[in-house]
């Protein structure tokens, strides 16, 4: 969450009961590390990803689990 308007962000901590001082540090801080935060978007995007993945792994697993038992039960 980037903060677009500092000044009015800025004067509603003053409003609360910081210092300007401290109101602009805050603002300050909050914007440098916004950049920081993951996003809902950014999360559902790496879980897709996650979960294509896993059904390609789980798919290639069961292939050849497959392979494994038709080739046991030959010696059966």
């Amino acid at each position: 969450m980037i903060i677009t308007d500092t000044l009015k962000a800025v004067r509603r901590l003053e409003a609360a009961g910081f210092s300007q001082d401290q109101a602009e540090a805050m603002v300050h801080i909050l914007n440098e590390h916004s950049t920081e935060l993951i996003t809902t978007t950014d999360l559902k995007s790496v879980l897709s990803q996650f979960k294509r993945e896993l059904v390609i792994t789980l798919g290639g697993l069961m292939i050849t689990l497959t392979g494994i038992i038709l080739a046991a039960m030959r010696f059966i």
